[in-house]
């Protein structure tokens, strides 16, 4: 089978996979009874349209108009009010923002899987990089890249940054990690690899120069988060404080206060996420011992990359979400992925307990319970 049909084939079974136990989740199980939850009437693509989706969907509306929305990326809900609008003549808004969003994510999610399938097989091999492929599709938090969120959005941005980098593309390159850091908050830490890749790998001072203005492009996109809470409320570090007065469940949290760590609301969550954060761990933590000239190493950026983002989730991330933000880094499917030519087994193992909690996750997200 030639790569474009197998990352095809492997996109569309884990949709199917994905969108069958989204059905079954709501066809069997009670959805939670929490108030204030809301609901777009429209059968199927509202179970991709949950907890997080009605922030993006309401910027895309009405912009900024609550505080709390700035701790949400643009880039996301401006693509969601050009598809809204387009549509609105026909369906209501949030009908056509849902719809055409699902449609959006899939389709992106399609893209980024052919970008890191090149970028894999750049770094590594054609038989890596399938792995690969075939690992994202299935992680536990890949449902959110066909919901109403901006993970493919992000995923399909890094991918594009990491082989316009590896092309030496370094202007073109931060720009696609400036509009990764548009996406998702951690788009920002692109400056990284960029750094490493373009300013610490070459001679040429043009390169360097070059590499320097593409950090500061990629890294700029923070101030678009300023000028946002500058204008809609007149506060340039508000965007820091609402992120900070999120009602999360952090690892932090049990660290400070120990008796918290016995509650049955942090132990469930983390005992959920446990096997992907150890997994995670070892996958990435490990490449950095005993290796001669390290910083030699074509991937020694991406893994320095990934392990600051691990420790950076861990520490003041919702470990709710951990498998959602743990998706996107790439590494870990790297390594996993060359464990497997050296136990075939241990990929049997492995894509069993992925496929065990994504179909989990994508049912109890559908009811809204927390899970992903």
């Amino acid at each position: 089978m030639n790569t474009n049909k197998r990352i095809l084939l492997t996109f569309l079974l884990s949709r199917a996979y994905i969108f069958c136990f989204a059905i079954l989740g709501e066809l069997f199980i009670n959805q939670n009874t929490i108030s204030g939850l809301w609901n777009i009437e429209v059968p199927f693509f509202n179970l991709f349209a949950r907890w997080d989706s009605g922030y993006y969907m309401l910027i895309a509306k009405n912009g900024y108009s609550l505080t709390e929305t700035l701790a949400f990326r643009p880039l996301f809900p401006v693509f969601l009010n050009l598809a809204g609008n387009y549509y609105d003549q026909i369906v209501y808004m949030d009908i056509a923002m849902t719809i055409t969003g699902f449609f959006i994510n899939n389709t992106l999610f399609l893209g980024a899987l052919f970008l890191i399938h090149k970028l894999s097989a750049k770094l590594f091999s054609n038989n890596i990089a399938n792995d690969v492929i075939l690992l994202l599709a299935f992680y536990p938090g890949s449902f959110f890249f066909s919901a109403i969120y901006p993970e493919s959005f992000y995923l399909f941005l890094i991918g594009i940054t990491f082989l316009l980098l590896e092309k030496r593309y370094f202007l073109s390159s931060g720009l696609a990690g400036f509009f990764a850091g548009l996406a998702r908050p951690e788009g920002v830490f692109t400056t990284i690899i960029i750094a490493l890749k373009s300013i610490l790998t070459t001679d040429k001072l043009n390169d360097k120069i070059r590499g320097i203005l593409a950090t500061i492009l990629a890294g700029s996109s923070i101030l678009v988060g300023f000028f946002l809470a500058w204008n809609y409320f007149g506060d340039f570090m508000l965007a820091f404080s609402v992120e900070a007065s999120w009602d999360k469940v952090t690892l932090s949290q049990g660290i400070i206060n120990p008796a918290w760590l016995m509650s049955l609301d942090f132990l469930s969550f983390f005992t959920i996420s446990l096997p992907l954060i150890i997994l995670s761990i070892i996958a990435i933590f490990p490449y950095f011992i005993k290796k001669p000239k390290i910083f030699e190493e074509k991937t020694f950026a991406y893994y320095l990359h990934a392990s600051f983002l691990i420790l950076f989730f861990l520490v003041i991330g919702d470990i709710r979400s951990l498998p959602r933000y743990f998706a996107t880094i790439i590494p870990v499917y790297w390594t996993i992925a060359l464990w497997f030519r050296k136990k075939p087994h241990f990929k049997s193992l492995i894509l069993l307990m992925f496929m065990f909690q994504l179909a989990l996750g994508t049912i109890m997200f559908v009811n809204w319970y927390h899970f992903f």
